[in-house]
C-alpha cells in the first residue's frame, strides 16, 4: 500500500482524486475507505513536511555560524520548535535569541513562528506570505521568504515504482500537498454525505475499541461545555460509529486540541499506536503531532487535563 499511497500524490499526471478513482475501480475497493487511508496518510505527510521546513529555515540562520550553534538547532524539529516558540515562560526569549543569531531583521526566525502556527491553515499562510510579497520593499527577499515554506526548497522526495517497476522520484511541496489536502477532505465530506442520505445508510466503523454504554454516559456528561453541538445522539455517533445521523456535520471540540488527543490516546491506544478515528470526528487536526508535542512536557501530558485523568481513571 505504501507504493500506492506514494504514486497517488507523486504522480502529478492526475489528480489524487484521479488516482484514487482508478485504483477503486481497478482494484474493486470502497472508495469511502480508501480516502480515509488516503487523509490519514496526508496527515503524517504534514509532519514531515513541517520538519523539513524547520530544517531549510535553521540552515539559513545558523550557515555562517560556529560549528557549535550549528549542532544545537539544527536536529531541531518542527514538533520542538512549536512547543518552544508556544511556550508562555521561555518563547519569546527563544525567539529573540533565533533573531540575534540570525541578524538582520530576523524574518526567517519570524517565518517559523508564523508557518508553525496551527490556527491557519496551509493555504492562508500561503496567502499571508503572498500579500507580504506583493507589499514589500525587497520584493525578492519575500519571495525567498515564501519559498523557503511552499516550494521544493522545504519540500520532501517521494519514491514510487511505475507499472513497469522504475523507480520515479518526485518532490512534493508544501503547495501540491495543500491541493492534496483539501481535495481529499472535500472528497470525504462528500462521500459521508451522500451516504448519509442514502434510505439505508451503511455502517460507519469507528475506533478498534468500542466503549460501553456506561463509559459514553460518563464521557458525555463529563465533557459537557468542552464541545457542541452538545447532542448525545451525535456524541454516541463521533465515537461509536454505526448510522449516520441525517443532520450530523461533525462534533466541534472547544478547548486546547492537546486535550482531546490526550484523552483519546487514553482510550484508544492500540500497541504502540493511538486510533484517532474518533478525534477527526470532532475536527481535530494533525493529533500524532499534537501528541508528540505534549508528551514533551515534564509528566507527558497537556496543561490543565486533570478532569480528563479523572474520567480516564473510571474508564480503565
Amino acid at each position: 500500500m505504501e507504493n500506492i499511497l506514494n504514486k497517488f500524490i507523486g504522480d502529478r499526471s492526475g489528480s489524487i482524486l484521479d488516482h484514487i478513482n482508478r485504483y477503486c475501480l481497478s482494484e474493486n475497493k470502497s472508495k469511502l475507505d480508501v480516502v480515509r487511508v488516503v487523509f490519514n496518510f496526508l496527515e503524517g505527510i504534514k509532519t514531515t513536511l513541517d520538519d523539513k521546513f524547520v530544517e531549510v529555515c535553521l540552515y539559513h540562520i545558523t550557515k555562517e555560524k560556529d560549528d557549535l550553534t550549528k549542532l544545537a538547532y539544527r536536529n531541531c524539529t518542527a514538533s520542538v520548535m512549536r512547543i518552544t516558540l508556544n511556550d508562555p515562560e521561555i518563547g519569546e526569549d527563544y525567539l529573540n535569541r533565533l533573531i540575534q543569531i540570525e541578524g538582520n531583521r530576523g524574518s526567517i526566525s519570524k517565518l517559523i513562528k508564523f508557518c508553525l502556527n496551527e490556527d491557519l491553515t496551509d493555504w492562508e499562510k500561503v496567502w499571508a506570505l503572498e500579500k507580504m510579497e506583493q507589499e514589500a520593499d525587497n520584493i525578492l527577499y519575500y519571495m525567498f521568504l515564501g519559498s523557503l515554506f511552499y516550494s521544493n526548497k522545504s519540500g520532501i522526495e517521494i519514491k514510487y515504482k511505475n507499472k513497469v517497476d522504475e523507480i520515479i522520484i518526485h518532490e512534493y511541496n508544501r503547495l501540491e500537498y495543500a491541493m492534496d489536502f483539501d481535495l481529499v477532505n472535500a472528497e470525504y465530506n462528500s462521500l459521508i454525505k451522500r451516504q448519509g442520505s442514502k434510505g439505508n445508510p451503511t455502517e460507519e466503523k469507528r475506533a478498534f475499541k468500542k466503549l460501553s454504554d456506561d463509559e459514553i454516559d460518563l464521557l458525555f456528561s463529563g465533557l459537557k461545555g468542552c464541545f457542541e453541538p452538545y447532542n448525545k445522539e451525535h456524541f454516541i455517533f463521533a465515537f461509536s460509529g454505526g448510522t449516520r445521523p441525517i443532520d450530523y456535520n461533525g462534533l466541534k471540540w472547544n478547548k486546547k486540541d492537546t486535550q482531546f488527543c490526550y484523552l483519546i490516546a487514553g482510550l484508544f491506544m492500540n500497541g504502540a499506536t493511538v486510533d484517532w478515528s474518533v478525534a477527526y470526528q470532532f475536527g481535530i487536526k494533525n493529533p500524532d503531532q499534537k501528541k508528540n508535542n505534549y508528551q514533551l512536557n515534564k509528566d507527558e501530558k497537556p496543561k490543565g487535563c486533570d478532569y480528563i485523568d479523572k474520567m480516564l481513571s473510571r474508564i480503565k
